[in-house]
């Protein structure tokens, strides 16, 4: 599955936690638009923000909008509420009205916890928020510099838990070790395209990160000695 695909089945993901599992079935949808995905390529840059960030091709947001208001529409349908896959708290959801830029003071917050952040080069920090506007779940992507650029994201929640897509992965890593001040868990992912999962916890807060390519004693080193790699 291309780096797109994954993009789009997180957004419909997304859109399930709060529909239900008859909501919309991605793989029904990829497999309908198996030709056009293959045929995909980025088209341009465009700045945001001071990163570069990929144009994407018009066909593409169409497809994507279109699944999503097909999910909408069932959702009027459907009573209230959402399936086992959602939400873990009602007063939270991951539609696209409830995310929006992280603030300065937010990650000065979360740099207080999981000091390491200071390290990467952000490209995109966004907060998903419940419905009373309250922080729910930051995220935040970018880069780890060294002799080589390893593509990271990072996740941690406010207050209650957030059941983001592929959150349960983290239940299943293998290895632990302690990083400093705080014990880290990890393993592969398995889309088998070099992705390693840690799952960091200490002082009661919990992060969940992903590097793509980086060896991962490096990384471990990274966080216990505050974003140095």
């Amino acid at each position: 599955m291309g780096r797109f695909e994954k993009k789009i089945k997180n957004r419909i993901e997304d859109e399930a936690n709060k529909l239900g599992n008859k909501a919309c079935n991605f793989e029904e949808w990829r497999k309908d638009n198996r030709a056009d995905l293959a045929g995909f390529s980025e088209t341009g840059k465009s700045a945001k923000g001071g990163a570069k960030v990929a144009v994407k091709a018009a066909w593409a947001v169409s497809a994507l909008a279109a699944v999503l208001i097909i999910c909408a529409a069932i959702f009027l349908l459907l009573p209230s509420g959402g399936g086992d896959n959602g939400v873990s708290d009602d007063s939270i959801n991951s539609s696209a009205e409830n995310v929006r830029d992280i603030t300065k003071e937010e990650f000065e917050e979360i740099a207080v916890k999981f000091p390491f952040v200071l390290g990467f080069e952000v490209s995109e920090g966004t907060m998903h928020t419940g419905q009373d506007g309250l922080p729910a779940l930051a995220e935040i992507s970018g880069n780890i510099a060294a002799e080589k650029t390893y593509a990271v994201i990072f996740r941690t929640e406010f207050g209650a838990g957030y059941s983001f897509y592929g959150k349960e992965d983290y239940s299943e890593l293998a290895e632990s070790v302690k990083a400093g001040e705080y014990t880290v868990s990890y393993g592969a992912a398995e889309d088998g395209n070099a992705v390693t999962l840690y799952l960091i916890s200490g002082g009661g807060n919990t992060a969940y990160l992903q590097v793509s390519g980086a060896d991962s004693d490096a990384v471990i080193n990274f966080i216990a000695n505050g974003g140095i790699f």
